[in-house]
């Protein structure tokens, strides 16, 4: 990229007077030249004064936005809901030339996923696209007044963590202008360093049963759930309330002192999930839900031992994407990829050739899904009603027996009978009836 494109770029903002335009400097240059010419000398110096005027404010405010940078930091990132941040935000003049005002507009997060305290100064601010058109946006604004030179002035703001989502910071809008007000000269500067905050999904108490009840694909381990009765790990002496079947019957044959016997523990090799958002389209408040009792699970999940993994279809200015344990997906990044999930409105003539291409409502990189799924564990698709299941051709080349749909709507009492096993999503909320 050539160098020129990276120059910042300037224009006026709506508090500048009408002299700061380069049309009226214009105007009073050619109006101070034709009046010189006919030898009206007063009226050529005063009009050359406005032009002087004029533009000398439009550079001084230009100059005023020069060698400034901006630094954003928090003591955390990674938030859940209801949770606060302290945003610490820095402003440094890297040059000689004092400025006397300053108003630095943060952009707000478009999902509103962090809001800042109540009482601080909203304002609109702008960013100007490559056609030469402005985008406007709410931000958060923090004036300041006599930032001298190379001097750094910092502040904080609290944001309370209202609803999953993903904000990311990579610019922020500066205003400042001449001493004198007439010129109020913006720009959109980026981030010496970008920050994304990201608030995960809701997290509420649920049970893990459903996912340790079948250890059709299982390791050893300390932490396991079921224990092996083929491995022997160790023994030790019999105590009074060990069980008899766990009695070492060969040593005591042997007349040498009672031994029972410690097997091996096992638990899932690990878990993968299929989340198919785009059954949600017209169910938001279910997705989010959905997305609740997902992250809980995958959580519970992780402190158990067991990895989890992830596939997303693709959505709203996201690709699809699939994040597997084995690879070193860990659950930071399954919340992370949760959290800034976006339904993709389908267009209409979609909707209406679902039926006949229902595969490309969802467009999930099955190619990428089915290379690593051998070493995904048990797979889990969450759906909203497996009535309405429209990615069947998704599960081509998927073992049956390693197979679960997990439905947010309760499944029917006559559905007919399938290779795999379906269970309701909320099967494994605390409180709830296990089925």
């Amino acid at each position: 990229m050539d160098n020129k494109d990276k120059r910042p770029r300037y224009w006026l903002g709506e508090g500048s007077s009408h002299l700061c335009c380069l049309g009226v400097a214009g105007v009073c240059l050619v109006g101070a030249l034709l009046a010189s010419f006919l030898g009206r000398t007063a009226l050529a110096a005063f009009l050359l004064l406005l032009f002087a005027l004029g533009l000398g404010s439009r550079l001084w405010g230009a100059a005023s936005l020069g060698k400034l940078s901006v630094e954003l930091s928090a003591p955390s990132y990674r938030l859940f809901p209801g949770q606060e941040a302290v945003l610490r935000c820095r402003v440094t003049n890297g040059k000689l030339l004092p400025v006397f005002w300053l108003e630095v507009c943060q952009p707000l997060p478009e999902p509103g996923c962090l809001l800042p305290e109540e009482g601080l100064p909203r304002a609109k601010a702008a960013a100007l696209k490559e056609d030469g058109s402005f985008a406007y946006f709410p931000a958060l604004a923090q004036k300041l007044t006599f930032l001298l030179w190379h001097q750094s002035l910092e502040w904080e703001t609290r944001w309370e963590a209202r609803r999953r989502g993903v904000y990311r910071v990579e610019e922020v809008c500066l205003r400042s202008g001449d001493g004198l007000g007439l010129a109020q000269v913006e720009t959109t500067l980026p981030l010496a360093l970008p920050r994304v905050f990201a608030v995960y999904p809701r997290i509420q108490p649920v049970r893990i049963q459903l996912f340790l009840r079948d250890l059709w694909d299982s390791q050893w381990g300390g932490r396991g759930y079921m224990e092996d009765v083929t491995v022997l790990k160790s023994a030790r002496p019999y105590q009074g309330a060990d069980p008899w079947k766990r009695i070492n019957w060969r040593m005591a044959a042997r007349q040498q002192p009672l031994q029972v016997n410690l097997y091996e523990t096992i638990l899932p090799r690990a878990a993968h999930f299929i989340l198919d958002t785009q059954s949600f389209l017209e169910d938001p408040e279910g997705l989010e839900e959905a997305l609740s009792l997902l992250a809980s699970a995958a959580l519970r999940l992780g402190e158990a031992g067991v990895p989890c993994g992830l596939s997303l279809p693709r959505g709203e200015g996201q690709p699809p994407q699939s994040l597997f344990a084995a690879e070193g997906a860990g659950p930071e990044d399954l919340l992370f990829a949760l959290a800034g999930c976006r339904l993709r409105e389908a267009p209409v003539w979609l909707r209406e050739e679902s039926e006949r291409e229902p595969y490309r409502l969802s467009e999930f990189d099955r190619d990428g899904l089915l290379r690593g799924i051998s070493r995904a564990g048990r797979v889990y698709l969450i759906t909203r009603d497996i009535r309405q299941f429209r990615c069947w051709p998704l599960l081509e080349g998927l073992e049956a027996a390693s197979l679960m749909f997990l439905t947010f709507q309760e499944p029917p009492a006559e559905l007919p009978a399938l290779d795999f096993a379906v269970a309701p999503l909320a099967s494994i909320r605390e409180g709830r009836a296990a089925s």
